[in-house]
């Protein structure tokens, strides 16, 4: 993809995840500070439409993402993000503290859904017997993305029959990024799910995972997950 082109995806992407609303040419020309033209800029958008990085919901509408369009700008144009020194400091205390995983896991699950804004699930597997919690379904339920509802009910319809799922798409406790029509669990294929595997020092395998939708702020999301994480094996 030509340079040209990768500002614009990623500008189209930002201003997406913040919006919540097609994205046109003109808006990009007016708060993106672009220094091409608006035709060059149009030209750019049809392009990455032609190549399936963006798509129009409808005929007079501007553009927004597709999974391809995420997946790229994942891949090759987002920046590392860390947590603020405050940040890391209310994670540690919240969690180091609570030695027992019957109020550690609730804690986690309540925390990551708070400080990502999406839906949390935080799972471990104790004697082969997976216990999982979430936090954060409310949070989904105000996404202009989800307003009826539909893809909601299928995600707790998951949740209460299949959550021991989640194990089987984690490998060797990487984190696993996975955008709308990647999932390979169906009731989720609405959203974007990141989700990591880890090992207490005790031997019981854990999970801990947030889904939101496409539009999420995957660098922040990405390093709550990665720092959470780190924590939870040192525990």
């Amino acid at each position: 993809m030509e340079i040209r082109q990768q500002k614009i995806l990623e500008a189209v992407i930002k201003e997406y995840v913040n919006n919540a609303r097609p994205i046109s040419s003109g808006f990009l020309v007016k708060n993106c500070n672009f220094k091409i033209s608006p035709a060059t800029i149009r030209a750019g958008m049809k392009q990455l439409e032609k190549e399936k990085y963006l798509y129009q919901p409808h005929t007079s509408a501007g553009r927004i993402p597709t999974d391809k369009g995420y997946r790229f700008f994942i891949n090759s144009l987002m920046k590392t993000k860390e947590l603020t020194g405050k940040e890391q400091k209310v994670l540690q205390q919240n969690v180091l503290n609570k030695i027992e995983t019957t109020k550690l896991m609730p804690k986690v699950a309540s925390l990551l859904a708070e400080m990502s804004s999406n839906l949390a699930i935080s799972g471990l597997i104790d004697l082969n017997e997976p216990a999982f919690f979430k936090a954060g379904i409310s949070r989904l339920l105000r996404e202009p993305e989800f307003a009826y509802g539909s893809e909601i009910a299928e995600v707790l319809d998951f949740f209460d029959k299949n959550t021991e799922d989640l194990f089987n798409i984690i490998q060797d406790e990487r984190i696993g990024i996975f955008i709308g029509e990647e999932n390979p669990i169906k009731q989720i294929k609405g959203f974007s799910l990141i989700v990591s595997g880890h090992r207490l020092r005790s031997g019981e395998r854990g999970l801990i995972a947030i889904l939101g939708p496409r539009r999420m702020r995957y660098d922040r999301n990405i390093a709550l997950v990665q720092y959470m994480g780190n924590l939870l094996e040192n525990i």
